[in-house]
């Protein structure tokens, strides 16, 4: 069998998804691009090899850390370095509330802003992977080491000159995804799958561990699902640590729910969910549930 490092994660790790729903669900095929991947670095390339879909894999991408889970998921909202180079021009920074360049616009200061409604959008979930699942450790210098000998055609066709940690960690996902695809379909010598993912380090802080699973070898036991919100700690210090600024949350509205079975509860929504309150009343009794608690006439609402 060709040599890999070996590890498999023993601490908890974590995952942001979208909410509601499953958080360690994989993305549905539907919304797949047209090349067949959904544009992450370990997903399955096997559009181009015209490969059936029972034959193809999706990736759940987690983290060790809480603020790596999130930090992952915020870094596109870092400003490009193209506006930072504008920015970098304007002698007296303190002086611009918005900088325009291009298409793009930076609000109040050289950071990028992450929106005020990502957070309610959003869940973070913790789980613990079966012990004997196995992950390639993809930047130790023995899987390079299979990696430059097994990839190097695909490495030559790609004009990329050595195969080395800067390649399976870079942005060439034509190569990143074939690294994937290699590992997924290594075998023991009973001819079961081999290894159930990818160990990697995350291109945005080095102290940020990450792992991506193998959508039909995910066997786990899931913990807690919080919903994210912006006074989080571990989106906090995230955020600084990428440069991002958070927009401030948006108003909550206060008010007591006494409708059938509302038990006089404090419901708190944000500024724009009471835009539409005063469509529910008339939405909920077309629909006969004029009975229904104010949360749930909201969801039928929605």
């Amino acid at each position: 069998m060709l040599k890999f490092d070996i590890v498999s994660p023993t601490a908890r790790l974590y995952r942001v998804a979208r909410w509601p729903g499953n958080p360690f669900a994989p993305p549905p095929w539907l919304i797949a691009r047209t090349d067949g991947t959904f544009g992450n670095r370990f997903d399955d390339p096997g559009t181009d090899e015209r490969s059936p879909l029972e034959e193809r894999f999706r990736v759940i991408s987690c983290a060790t850390q809480r603020e790596a889970a999130i930090g992952e998921s915020i870094a596109r909202f870092r400003p490009s370095v193209a506006v930072l180079s504008r920015l970098s021009r304007i002698p007296d920074l303190e002086t611009v509330d918005t900088v325009e360049f291009g298409s793009e616009v930076q609000v109040h200061h050289a950071g990028g802003t992450l929106p005020s409604d990502w957070c309610t959008r959003r869940q973070i979930g913790s789980t613990r992977l079966d012990s004997a699942l196995q992950f390639v450790d993809i930047s130790s210098a023995s899987s390079l080491t299979t990696f430059r000998t097994s990839l190097a055609p695909l490495a030559d066709r790609l004009n990329i000159s050595d195969i080395d940690l800067s390649a399976v960690s870079g942005q060439q996902r034509a190569f990143t995804q074939a690294c994937s695809r290699f590992i997924y379909q290594q075998q023991d010598e009973s001819g079961a799958p081999r290894f159930a993912g990818i160990r990697y380090i995350s291109r945005f802080h080095q102290a940020w561990e990450c792992w991506a699973v193998f959508a039909d070898r995910f066997w786990h036991e899931p913990d807690v699902t919080e919903l994210l919100d912006s006074v989080d700690p571990s989106l906090q210090r995230a955020a600084a640590l990428l440069g991002i600024s958070i927009a401030p949350s948006a108003v909550l509205l206060s008010f007591v729910d006494r409708s059938g079975n509302g038990d006089g509860n404090v419901v708190n929504l944000p500024l724009n969910v009471p835009v539409i309150l005063a469509k529910i009343g008339q939405k909920s009794a077309n629909q006969g549930q004029s009975g229904l608690s104010c949360r749930e006439r909201i969801r039928a609402f929605q």
